[in-house]
């Protein structure tokens, strides 16, 4: 008798590294966003941590000649700004 579906253990699924120009296209991308207004006409930027979060990954991975961090390194408020598939972003 063949196993059930649910019987057989979930396959692993590999979730890419991050490249240092994935980091720099994702910067630049919150760089260009507007600013977001507020209820009484103030203007704020509602991504300045994440992208502050991103720019001290990518000096760090400039310093140690990285090219490639796991996406868990990557604080999850930040992970919107990189297109990168895999099951842990979604």
């Amino acid at each position: 008798m063949l196993p059930l579906a649910e019987d057989l253990p979930a396959p692993e699924v590999a979730i890419p590294p991050v490249t240092i120009t994935q980091l720099e296209v994702a910067i630049n991308r919150l760089r260009r966003r507007p600013l977001d207004v507020g209820n009484y006409g103030d203007a704020f930027d509602a991504h300045e941590t994440q992208r502050a979060h991103l720019e001290v990954l990518y000096r760090s991975m400039v310093t140690k000649r990285q090219h490639a961090v796991p996406l868990s390194a990557i604080p999850e408020s930040a992970r919107f700004a990189l297109h990168v598939s895999g099951s842990a972003q979604e």
